[in-house]
């Protein structure tokens, strides 16, 4: 629960952030303006850069505002930022606002010396007459965690440094030496010390800490002291003593008001001492009182009001708005508003009056059964619509889908608010939003890719900052948008079909909106055809819906957008819809913007809308502007009968710029009359769209701007996107190939021969694959990328076509079965390599080989209806005869782009010898950093090359060099997921679970890939990267436990051992049917999640000893929204996990890495189902799914059973390596063929 005075807080912290950053900076000594800087570095083999975090959130440039030069520790200066290990001086010098000079001390250290490692243990243990094990939680160097025995060893010594032969048994003071093996050198000691185990320190103390004040000395109440089991005497093994907050003893118990600390001494048998508090407080402090409630609360969508609440204190029963108030915070500790939402709450109940301080109890707001009426509360969980494989490239196909993004976005259905900052999401099908109403997606920072798709029927209302987006900080693209906006509230309104607010970062570019815009009531309403209030960019777009703002002081209506302000722009847009700003005190209307202000523009737009303001006490319509106040409008024009005048009021001379009026027949472009001007050439003559083209004509480039045409059947220009052709692909059903011609946009297309199909007469063409609506080849135009489909007539049994395409290209889909419910279905390319003297293999993939496989992966997925599982291209040189010593694949621009433009979910590079898959937001950036074209390679290394930690690694297993580059510029690293195969055959001597991908950096450094795993059905190492470099197998001795050796757990518990996921009981043992602690199965997903446990040190779990080994799992799991604990301050980590615990804790980890988890399997009715707790349902359908956990013997779930430790490595197993494989992810082997995950003995 937050504590109110932290608000007020950051409410002076912001203020003082707001202050301009140039006014703080004119003319200051640049020493002042650091606020921090990193002081030490990895050598990676690359010059280091100087890390610095400027003060205010200032963002100083080197070379504008600073310059930084190096010199070694004696001063000598280098000529550039070091790379060697050592200690340098950096001088930061300030220049041009800035002045001034400072030296800063770094430290650039080996990541593989272990003076430099950070060492996680237990530092002191109970005396047992064994052996002292020690508890070691991890051992670190940067974000590398380092395995026992493979990369360090440990030794013991007494506390003068006298070596021993083992570990240590006795009471005393020890160091644990840790010395560097193989890659590893130097060595760090670590004090620990073993102490008697009749030790106060090991007791669990147990009691009451709160007192109200009385007068007379505290008797500690509900006291339990244990220790070894044994419960301890008060006075007779133990004492208490009472310190004040300054640690000051007091000589008897306290009697005043205040915190005190308590401390637990050993008497007689018992030694030692254990710290405590207590409180003593006021008797009207709330914190003593006993609070309950009656009711129970479901979700209605009004906000959910606590009138039952029985606060008692002292014997009163105390009476709210009299006694305390009520408020409200939700499970983050957050002061909100009576919730509305279903979640998890917090009443606050705050003393008044007599009475002080506050207390508080949690409350739910569940599910119901009534009908609800919003999407973001018909969609509980993430359906199939929304594909977030690829974390960084979400996909949305169904209006759950996009339902389901709000709920992400606005945090709801207990997800954490995401703004998609950095992230894409793109539209793969139009939606349909008809049936309930739309929750705007609010603080978007991301680029939402319509892909030309439509979102319809899309209804808002009863919101303050209505549209699809509430608030736009990204990007929307390449969209169009109809429904009902409404936005109504007692404050500021906004309504926007696109968003209600564009931000000053926003950009809305290529989308439209047809429907309706409302702003009503409040102080002010902004109602906008795109946006209610913009700051940012509208490019490219048009409104042809109406837009009305009313009943508010001052109301703003504009057919593209209903406030102008500050950066905002318009260019290149239109609107024919009607726009009207009714009653309130002030009330401006404009065909384009309501009120254009500031520094605001609205360049080369139409408009063909009525305008009209009326009521109120101010009223202005332009056929333009509303209003212009400061802010600039060039070449613009109006139909003459819109409104009389382009602005209602102000606006002339340099801030209204070649804008007229035109004719409905300038408009249609039956008469060229218009008059216009283009800056500061001659006066021009034509019709509106001979205007607007030529201002696009004018800019540079141009095609940064769509171009504008007279359509038949249109009144008025059109927008259609210039240099671009549009390609009609004529899907014959399965008839003779047709050619896939590309025509401009607004082109009719030529009808192509008739194909055939024997047994079949052809119909016609049609544009559904409902084959409903027949194409018509004289009055049809080409307007985007579409299909036609023929529609044939049988005259008797028909023949399936082959599933070859011809031409070197085929295209396969895996045999569907029970197992495999969504696969990909892939095209390939064979590619005519050559082969030269030096075994260097060359080939050359083209823009038509591409596209032919992806047509031919398109087709067959059709034919077998699985469309919706998607496609890739595999780029095939299976059929290579020698193994090669070098690989080139060089691919053009447009190769790459039809790829991105297929949305393909992946591209492989199969070879004999390696292969490799490319995933799609790979695919994008590569896109994105190439030129003309760029080569992929893959450069055999031989291993007896390489020296040092490199050579020890790999020994002479294969490695290659891997690069992708554009002439001499490397892309290295891609953003997305790249997966790798690479064949070997295992050693007598190696086990396989043993076996790494390796990575050599630019140093001769190695990395151990934990997301590798060697697959025996493949033959073949699989591993997961994010950048190219030298690739190869390395292998680690796999940990020997003697009770394993029969188990059927022992490949899963050696592969989670040697990855250090978890840890044996002993050295040589396991433990594996041990039961799995709560605390112990956080603390794996943590080192799954390659966590940094150094980074999350806050644990809001009274029940979490910050020394635990397990307590910064803990904390990155609460974080995270793994887990929520077994109530609001309890984890339980000492608790033992069931089954279905397990399954949920694994469903939330794959939502928090965002991961999608795939659908391997049919979904199973377990016959004890109705033992499930309703809490884990659908996360125990999730994981059986994916294969992550299976049902027991009699098709039994067990839920209620403890999960075991070899059960725990079973499912961590086969979770690490269902995301190593792009392929796998998507539900398919490196064969291509079902998944299968292997059972033993019929568990998990």
């Amino acid at each position: 629960m937050k504590k109110r005075t932290i608000s007020i807080i950051l409410t002076m912290c912001m203020v003082i952030a707001l202050l301009p950053v140039t006014a703080l900076a004119e003319g200051i000594d640049i020493e002042s303006m650091v606020q921090s800087y990193t002081h030490r570095y990895a050598c990676t083999g690359d010059p280091i850069v100087f890390d610095i975090d400027w003060r205010g959130g200032a963002n100083l440039a080197e070379g504008t505002d600073y310059t930084i030069s190096y010199t070694d520790e004696d001063g000598n200066a280098l000529g550039g930022a070091p790379i060697e290990i050592g200690d340098y001086k950096v001088i930061v010098r300030g220049i041009g606002s800035y002045s001034g000079n400072h030296e800063y001390d770094i430290n650039i250290y080996s990541l593989f010396d272990l003076t430099n490692a950070i060492i996680y243990f237990w530092p002191v243990y109970p005396y047992t007459g064994s052996s002292v094990v020690l508890d070691i939680e991890a051992v670190k160097i940067d974000d590398v965690t380092l395995t026992q025995d493979t990369d360090y060893t440990i030794s013991y010594t007494d506390e003068d440094g006298n070596a021993l032969s083992g570990a240590p048994i006795e009471i005393g003071e020890y160091y644990a030496v840790f010395t560097g093996k193989d890659s590893y050198s130097g060595e760090k000691r670590e004090p620990f010390s073993i102490r008697a185990a009749n030790n106060l320190m090991f007791a669990e103390v147990s009691m009451d800490w709160f007192y109200a004040y009385t007068g007379t000395p505290v008797v500690i109440t509900g006291l339990a002291v244990t220790l070894v089991g044994k419960t301890l005497i008060r006075d007779t093994d133990y004492e208490i003593k009472y310190f004040d907050e300054n640690r000051v003893e007091i000589s008897s118990p306290p009697i005043a008001v205040g915190r005190y600390q308590l401390s637990f001494i050993g008497k007689d048998d018992y030694v030692g001492e254990y710290g405590g508090f207590l409180l003593i407080l006021e008797p009207n402090n709330l914190m003593l009182a006993e609070v309950s409630m009656t009711g129970t609360y479901e979700y209605t969508g009004l906000p959910v009001v606590i009138n039952d609440l029985v606060v008692t204190l002292g014997g009163n029963t105390l009476i709210k708005d009299v006694d305390y108030t009520v408020s409200y915070e939700d499970e983050d500790g957050d002061v909100i508003d009576a919730p509305t939402e279903v979640g998890e709450y917090y009443v606050i109940i705050e003393g008044k009056g007599a009475y002080t301080e506050d207390t508080y109890l949690p409350f739910t707001i569940t599910e119901n059964t009534t009908p609800v009426t919003k999407w973001t509360d018909k969609v509980k969980n993430k359906p199939d619509g929304y594909n977030d494989a690829d974390p960084n490239n979400i996909t949305i196909s169904t209006a759950e889908g996009l339902a389901w993004l709000a709920s992400v976005m606005n945090g709801l259905n207990d997800q954490t608010a995401d703004s998609l900052s950095g992230k894409t999401v793109t539209l793969a099908a139009d939606i349909d939003l008809s049936g309930y109403n739309w929750t705007p997606m609010k603080d978007f920072f991301g680029t939402f890719e319509g892909g030309g798709h439509s979102i319809s029927n899309m209804t808002v209302t009863n919101t303050d900052c209505a549209g699809l987006f509430g608030f736009l900080k990204g990007t929307v693209q390449n969209l169009s948008v109809s429904g009902s906006v409404s936005s109504g509230g007692s404050d500021d309104n906004y309504a926007g079909g696109i968003a209600g607010f564009n931000t000053n970062d926003g950009k809305i570019i290529n989308c439209n909106y047809q429907g309706a815009s409302n702003a009503t009531g409040g102080t002010r309403a902004y109602a906008g055809g795109l946006v209610g209030l913009n700051k940012g960019a509208v490019k490219n777009c048009y409104n042809t819906g109406t837009v009305t703002a009313s009943d508010s002081t001052n109301n703003h209506a504009g057919g593209l957008v209903g406030y102008n302000d500050g950066d905002g722009t318009v260019t290149n847009c239109y609107n024919t819809g009607d726009v009207t700003a009714n009653g309130g005190n002030f009330g401006y209307a404009g065909g384009l913007a309501g009120f254009n202000t500031n520094d605001g523009t609205v360049t080369n737009c139409y408009n063909a809308g009525d305008v009209t303001a009326n009521g109120g006490n101010y009223s202005y319509a332009g056929g333009l502007l509303g209003r212009s106040n400061g802010g600039t409008m060039t070449n613009c024009y109006w139909l003459n009968t819109a409104a009389s005048a382009a602005t209602g009021s102000g606006g002339s001379g340099s801030n209204v710029t070649n804008c007229a009026s035109f004719t409905d027949a300038q408009g249609k472009g039956a008469e060229a009359t218009f008059a216009y001007t283009i800056g500061a050439n001659p006066e021009q003559i034509g019709t509106l769209s001979d205007a607007l083209n030529a201002w696009v004509g004018a800019q540079t480039p141009s095609n940064d701007y769509f171009g504008w045409t007279n359509l038949s059947g249109v009144d008025y220009p059109v927008l259609y996107p210039l240099g671009i052709s549009y390609t009609v692909t004529f899907e014959s059903n399965g008839g003779t190939a047709v050619s896939v011609p590309s025509f401009p946009y607004g082109a009719t297309i030529t009808e192509p021969d008739v194909p055939t199909r024997a047994g079949y007469t052809f119909v016609g063409w049609y544009k559904d694959e409902g084959l409903v609506s027949a194409w018509d080849f004289q009055t049809g135009v080409v307007t985007s990328n579409m299909t036609l489909y023929a529609k044939w007539t049988a005259v008797s049994s028909p023949t399936r076509p082959n599933d070859n395409s011809g031409g070197g290209i085929t295209a396969t889909t895996p045999l569907l079965t029970p197992e495999q419910p969504n696969p990909t279905t892939i095209g390939s390319i064979n590619p005519s390599a050559t082969v030269d003297g030096a075994g260097g293999v060359s080939a050359t993939v083209t823009e038509q080989d591409v596209k032919n496989a992806i047509n031919a992966a398109l087709a067959l997925a059709k034919r077998e209806g699985v469309t919706e599982n998607g496609i890739g291209v595999a780029i095939d040189f299976s059929a290579l005869q020698t193994q090669f010593n070098s690989l080139s694949l060089t691919l053009g621009k447009e190769a790459f782009q039809a790829l991105v433009d297929a949305g393909v979910k992946f591209l492989e590079i199969k070879t004999p010898q390696i292969s490799l898959s490319l995933d799609l937001q790979t695919l994008k950036t590569i896109l994105q950093n190439m030129g003309d074209e760029i080569t992929i390679s893959a450069e055999k290394i031989d291993p007896t090359t390489l020296t040092g930690a490199a050579r020890t690694a790999l020994g002479s297993r294969p490695a290659y060099r891997l690069s992708i580059a554009d002439g001499e510029k490397k892309i290295t690293n891609f953003g997305g997921r790249v997966s790798g195969s690479l064949p070997y055959v295992p050693a007598n001597s190696e086990n396989p679970i043993g076996l790494y991908a390796v990575y050599v950096d630019g140093a001769g450094g190695v990395q151990w890939l934990w997301n590798s795993s060697y697959n025996r059905n493949a033959g073949a190492l699989l591993f997961r990267t994010g950048h190219f470099s030298t690739f190869g197998i390395g292998y680690k001795e796999v940990p020997s436990f003697t009770d394993i050796a029969n188990h059927w757990a022992k490949s899963d518990i050696e592969h989670a051992a040697v990855r250090g996921l978890m840890n044996g009981t002993s050295a040589s043992a396991f433990s594996p049917e041990r039961s799995m602690t709560r605390g112990m199965f956080i603390t794996a997903l943590g080192r799954l999640a390659d966590v940094d446990s150094t980074k999350y040190k806050s644990i809001k779990f009274a029940d979490v000893k910050a020394d635990a080994y397990y307590a910064p799992y803990v904390a990155w799991a609460a974080e995270k929204g793994i887990t929520s604990g077994t109530s609001a301050t309890t984890f339980s980590p000492d608790k033992l996990i069931s089954r279905q615990e397990m399954a949920v804790l694994l469903a939330n980890y794959a939502k928090a890495m965002g991961y999608t988890l795939p659908k391997t399997r049919e979904a199973i009715v377990f016959a004890d189902a109705a033992s499930i707790g309703s809490f884990a349902r659908d996360a125990v359908k999730v994981v059986q799914m994916a294969g992550v956990m299976n049902g027991k013997n009699s098709n039994m779930f067990d839920p209620q059973s403890t999960a075991t430790r070899a059960e725990a490595a079973a499912t961590l197993h086969r979770y690490a390596e269902l995301f190593i494989d792009i392929q796998t992810a998507q539900g398919l082997d490196i064969n291509g063929s079902a998944n299968a995950i292997m059972y033993e003995n019929g568990s998990l």
